[in-house]
């Protein structure tokens, strides 16, 4: 289809960059967006590139998403040998890599990590107008041209301090735009110092792997000073496996699947004292619970310290205190109990108990992969993408995520799929991406039922099929997932 804007973003982004597209198309400006806009039964890469050349301008969303996608970059190049304008549109206050820096023009650079983002998209409409309709004139603006039209912010500020009495006024002002469209408010993370890339949010575990706790998500995983804008949230102690996974579709094969499952943590038998206690958890009696599950640790029940572990940390029902609970944790640990061992890592790895200690946590975790406890194992992961106290290290992340995997982890397969689907440490494989998607979605992942129904939308890497597509990202909005609620409220 003729378009004028080819917008480039990471799949996890795609929240942000439909809200960018769905204003763009009410003002009159033609987008293309994948993988709305990729013909059923096309290559990708022939999709992108004839893309590219039909496009005004590329807005590219900016993330730490995107600045660790090989895609993105491999957009960013063909867009700048092409002589396309790119303008950065900048949700996270992270540096370009070395890379990207080298190829998009800083002054172009539109910042939008601060809200309201209903303001910086209308900014980025008056651009990206400005450049569609001066093209139209058939006199295409110049970098040079844009960047006296919108002078960056320093150089704004820099000469309204030198004429304080007289009113800014540039062009922006007088290109005329229509009425802005309503925006979804989505709340940017505020600007982390010197924050590493991102990747993308990692989604919630549904309650019901574990009724007796609610799950304790840790926002703000702590890096130095600097906050990594996710969200990773922690499976409760028992940490049972999937009695069978999931099988993967014939295009997955993990390395981790055929791999025999450790056997569960003993839990509470019938009418012991720990399965009393549990039921009195379950009921909110939490004094009751709190005293069982004491007699229970007392008389060697595993299952209880670790409970106890988590009562003391988070102050259910009990004085909140992190010496205590780590103690509790401690003493499972002694017992090789997993779930004891994968808290310890929590709390070392998020500083719950002072700063950071990654070693610790990678000693704790280590501990319970050891014994194939899936949460462990697909933190593990986690870490060695981001370089938390080891090597970043692509492989090895892909090692770990499909340990995880195997042995029962949503999350894992979730990010397997996003790893297929971007090409992160592999090859762009999207037929893979979309099995392991299918894996999370089986799972009961929200994220993972939004991104299968993605795929079947664009037909990427399964047969084009939208009515399942939609059925899926209705699963996805029904299961709490925030991208497939806005994405229904659209449609």
């Amino acid at each position: 289809m003729a378009h004028d804007v080819f917008i480039s973003l990471s799949s996890k982004d795609r929240t942000i960059g439909n809200a960018i597209c769905a204003v763009l198309e009410q003002n009159g400006i033609r987008c293309w967006i994948a993988p709305r806009d990729v013909p059923p039964g096309a290559e990708w890469a022939e999709a992108i590139i004839e893309a590219l050349g039909g496009a005004k301008c590329v807005v590219l969303i900016f993330s730490g998403n995107a600045n660790e996608s090989p895609q993105i970059r491999r957009e960013v190049e063909r867009a700048v040998n092409k002589g396309v304008m790119i303008i950065p549109f900048r949700i996270e206050a992270v540096q370009p890599s070395r890379t990207l820096e080298y190829f998009i023009s800083m002054p172009h650079w539109l910042d939008a990590y601060t809200p309201p983002l209903e303001e910086h998209i209308h900014a980025l409409l008056l651009r990206v107008k400005a450049i569609v309709d001066t093209s139209a004139r058939g006199k295409p603006l110049t970098s040079d041209e844009f960047t006296q039209m919108f002078p960056p912010r320093a150089a704004r500020a820099a000469a309204e301090a030198a004429k304080p009495a007289t009113p800014a006024a540039t062009l922006a002002e007088t290109v005329v735009a229509a009425p802005r469209a309503a925006v979804p408010r989505t709340a940017a993370p505020p600007p982390p110092p010197k924050a590493p890339p991102t990747p993308p949010p990692m989604p919630a575990v549904p309650a019901a792997t574990e009724p007796l706790l609610s799950p304790l998500a840790i926002t703000g995983l702590a890096l130095g000073a600097a906050v990594l804008a996710s969200l990773i949230v922690f499976v409760a102690e028992r940490g049972k496996h999937p009695a069978a996974a999931p099988a993967a579709s014939p295009a997955v094969a993990p390395a981790a699947a055929a791999a025999p499952l450790a056997p569960p943590p003993a839990a509470a038998p019938s009418g012991s004292l720990g399965s009393q206690a549990d039921q009195a958890y379950a009921r909110h009696d939490l004094p009751e619970a709190v005293r069982l599950y004491h007699l229970a640790a007392g008389q060697g029940d595993l299952h209880a310290a670790t409970r106890l572990g988590t009562l003391y940390l988070t102050g259910d029902g009990v004085t909140k205190d992190v010496p205590g609970a780590i103690a509790w944790y401690k003493r499972a640990a002694a017992q090789n109990y997993p779930a004891a061992e994968d808290q310890l890592g929590r709390i070392y790895l998020n500083g719950l108990a002072g700063a950071p200690d990654y070693e610790a946590a990678l000693q704790w975790y280590r501990q319970a992969a050891a014994q194939n406890f899936a949460h462990a194992e697909y933190v593990l992961g986690v870490m060695t993408q981001r370089g938390l106290g080891v090597r970043r290290d692509f492989p090895s992340m892909l090692d770990w995520y499909k340990r995880a995997a195997g042995h029962g982890s949503a999350e894992a397969a979730q990010q397997l799929g996003y790893a297929y689907q971007e090409g992160l440490g592999v090859t762009i494989d999207l037929m893979q991406a979309a099995s392991w998607y299918r894996m999370a979605a089986e799972r009961n992942s929200p994220e993972g039922m939004f991104s299968l129904g993605q795929m079947y939308l664009g037909g990427l890497g399964v047969p084009l099929d939208k009515a399942l597509g939609r059925t899926w990202i209705s699963r996805a909005a029904a299961a709490g997932s925030p991208q497939a609620r806005t994405w229904m409220a659209a449609h």
